[in-house]
């Protein structure tokens, strides 16, 4: 029954895509469409830039392939019930929030290109994970590229797209491998099974999921614990988008899309969003858009990653798992590492260097307090 199923969901797609085509080609395509987009623009003031992009120079069918976002079964009243309860309100929160510099470091993953292949979905999932894994251990030397690949392969989502709900399921049961393990291909044709040998070593699930309420506070709150996964609807205009913020002025709907969502600014009432178009679209394959426009934020959702072998990321395992980190919360710290002027048993020997004992117990070690008999001085 259920390779029916599969059958007859690859075959509803076939006929989506289909009618998207025939609307798209019959409408109105002309090399006068930008001329057209900035003269929208000019005449409705608005505050974006359109500019021959990557995605722009494609035909309008190729163009659709960059989307593939499926349309959910949930309605909102069932998504406003399965939220997190933690994301219901923000309160002193930042007016800014840019995961690419918190405290002048950058957590989010570089841009990837889905290429001519409905798998956004896979892109804005592991885009998250890939930022998260990061955020979450609190190690910003984190650098991992995980396979989107191997989601598009091994899932039931393929190149005409896929829903967030069973991506984000998807991530949780069967999780991911590392790029290296099954590169990506941009074809739902690639066989699971070309993955590496050891790809059961290095896979990689989520914890949980849940949604967030689509409303400004509540995405702001769950924003400033880490990035999220939102969908929005694309329209033809979007394709020449080169900078500023974004909203629709002109063209037909073309579809659904998933993207990594990293920030906000309350002054000029947008969200900061990472695409999966490559870095020659946008603003180096970001893009900036007013809050609630293309139904921006309508599945938003937060991910939770755990790592209880490996909390800090370091490579190094903790005791509990029969590893010889001596603190898995601190990727400083771990057998070997150099000691540094921090009051911690850096290279886990057991010994706390002379220098850096804390005679006044300030928590200020000797090598960084001026005055190390007064609790009252330190930096």
């Amino acid at each position: 029954m259920k390779c029916c199923d599969h059958l007859i969901l690859r075959l509803f797609r076939l006929v989506t895509l289909s009618i998207f085509l025939i609307i798209t080609l019959n409408s109105p395509v002309s090399a006068d469409d930008l001329k057209i987009i900035q003269k929208h623009i000019n005449e409705g003031k608005a505050k974006w830039r359109a500019g021959e992009t990557s995605i722009s120079k494609l035909p309008p069918e190729e163009r659709l392939k960059y989307l593939g976002l499926a349309k959910s079964s949930y309605t909102a009243e069932m998504i406003e019930k399965t939220v997190s309860e933690d994301y219901i309100t923000a309160s002193e929160l930042p007016s800014r929030l840019d995961w690419r510099d918190v405290n002048g470091v950058n957590w989010i993953s570089p841009v990837k290109n889905q290429s001519s292949c409905g798998s956004c979905w896979a892109f804005a999932g592991l885009g998250v994970m890939e930022s998260i894994i990061a955020i979450q251990a609190d190690n910003p030397t984190v650098d991992i590229n995980l396979s989107e690949q191997f989601v598009l392969s091994c899932s039931e989502g393929t190149c005409y797209g896929w829903t967030m709900y069973h991506t984000l399921n998807f991530l949780k049961y069967s999780g991911t491998v590392e790029e290296s393990c099954l590169p990506y291909s941009g074809s739902d044709a690639t066989s699971c099974f070309s993955r590496c040998g050891e790809w059961a070593s290095q896979n990689r699930k989520i914890a949980a999921w849940s949604w967030v309420p689509n409303n400004v506070d509540s995405i702001k709150a769950a924003l400033n614990q880490q990035v999220l996964t939102t969908t929005m609807s694309v329209y033809t205009d979007f394709y020449y988008y080169t900078g500023g913020t974004y909203e629709h002025i002109w063209g037909n709907y073309q579809g659904g899309h998933a993207v990594v969502l990293i920030g906000y600014d309350d002054i000029e009432h947008v969200w900061i969003a990472k695409n999966s178009w490559g870095r020659y679209w946008g603003e180096d394959g970001f893009f900036k858009i007013r809050w609630e426009e293309s139904g921006i934020g309508g599945e938003t959702s937060n991910l939770v990653y755990v790592n209880v072998c490996d909390n800090d990321e370091d490579g190094y395992l903790n005791v509990a798992c029969g590893g010889n980190d001596c603190d898995d919360y601190d990727y400083l710290v771990y057998p070997g590492a150099d000691e540094i002027c921090d009051g911690k048993d850096s290279n886990c020997d057991t010994v706390i260097p002379e220098n850096e004992r804390d005679d006044d117990s300030d928590n200020y070690p000797y090598c960084n307090d001026c005055d190390d008999n007064n609790p009252d001085f330190n930096p």
